[in-house]
């Protein structure tokens, strides 16, 4: 949201990567957590450390989601701005 116009391409395709990363890596562990359990007991064990891993991984996002801080915006137009600035011209025009 906050990127410069001539970098949203490349910041959206940068935050579509790292999503896919982690969607694909989190999925490979938690395969590799439950394995192929042979028994309803193995199973239920290897269930409970997969919602484990799952709940670890949720806070640690989230720590991680409540570190990152807004940077000082430049002078420069961002996306938002631009994609606001028809709505402000046709109600500047209305009164």
């Amino acid at each position: 949201r906050d990127v410069p116009v001539d970098r949203f391409a490349t910041a959206s395709a940068v935050n579509a990567a790292f999503r896919q990363v982690g969607a694909v890596l989190g999925t490979a562990i938690l395969v590799a957590i439950v394995g192929d359990p042979v028994s309803l007991a193995e199973s239920l064990r290897v269930s409970d450390a997969a919602y484990l891993f799952a709940a670890l991984a949720s806070v640690a996002s989230g720590a991680v989601a409540l570190g990152l801080r807004q940077k000082e915006t430049s002078e420069e137009p961002t996306a938002t701005v631009l994609a606001a600035a028809p709505l402000r011209d046709r109600a500047s025009r209305l009164g």
